[in-house]
């Protein structure tokens, strides 16, 4: 890409008109607290996400910098789930965002999907369907620099459930 106006990560400019590039290398781990408040055909779960990013995000051109990423967001979570009637196959979405201030991070994220499913009655399944992510990151490391990451797209997933 090349920038419209200057910027500087880590006390490093990169000027007007200069290509860049911009890589973001994050590891993610979730632990998720839920209470189950429907199960039957219908399934409603609600709780908290706290989601953990390690990793870094660098800007390249003709000098080279980097940041290191080491961030816990809570966030909501909801999950619902519709199992049609003797058919093994479901439709659901699930949600896990961080509309609601706890105050806990200045970042923010979104984490949502909707599916359509097919378990199988011995643990073994699959399932497809659209994904949408989204991580502002503010003020990491204290550096007072902000870094936004969005993709969304199609996804297909196996399980085996024990």
């Amino acid at each position: 890409m090349t920038l419209d106006a200057d910027i500087s990560l880590n006390g490093q400019t990169f000027s007007s008109g200069e290509k860049i590039t911009s890589t973001y290398d994050l590891s993610q781990n979730d632990i998720v607290l839920y209470y189950q408040l429907l199960k039957s055909r219908v399934n409603l779960d609600l709780g908290v996400d706290l989601k953990k990013f390690n990793g870094e995000v660098s800007l390249g051109g003709d000098a080279n910098t980097s940041l290191t990423v080491d961030e816990t967001i809570p966030l909501l979570y909801l999950s619902a789930r519709y199992d049609l009637p003797n058919s093994g196959f479901y439709v659901g979405a699930n949600i896990h965002t961080s509309s609601i201030d706890l105050g806990l991070s200045d970042s923010s994220a979104q984490d949502s999907s909707i599916m359509l499913g097919y378990d199988s009655g011995n643990g073994l399944g699959v399932e497809g369907g659209f994904k949408y992510f989204s991580l502002d990151l503010d003020d990491i490391d204290r550096l007072d620099k902000d870094n936004d990451l969005q993709y969304d797209g199609l996804f297909l997933n196996g399980y085996f459930t024990f």
